[in-house]
């Protein structure tokens, strides 16, 4: 299922625009994000992690093993396969 992904990522122009595009869309969402923090307080608003709900640990343990996958190939300059995980 990767190889047709990381053949068709081939064309460096196309690979790149849709880099780009990507991490407009990253940062478009992570400045809506950080402003939703503004009045955050984390002596008041922070949970332990026994509070957190069963539903947001999964999401937690899903975020972390995608930024560790993201991280692993971009640190191996494999930018195709960073392209093939942030699309699926």
């Amino acid at each position: 299922m990767i190889l047709p992904a990381i053949r068709n990522a081939a064309n460096c122009d196309e690979t790149r625009d849709e880099l780009l595009l990507w991490l407009r869309q990253l940062r478009k969402s992570l400045r809506y994000l950080m402003s939703n923090l503004d009045d955050f307080d984390p002596s008041r608003h922070l949970l332990s992690y026994a509070h957190v709900q069963l539903v947001d640990r999964y999401t937690l343990h899903l975020l972390h093993n995608f930024v560790s996958q993201v991280v692993s190939y971009a640190m191996l300059l494999t930018i195709s396969l960073v392209i093939v995980v942030l699309r699926s």
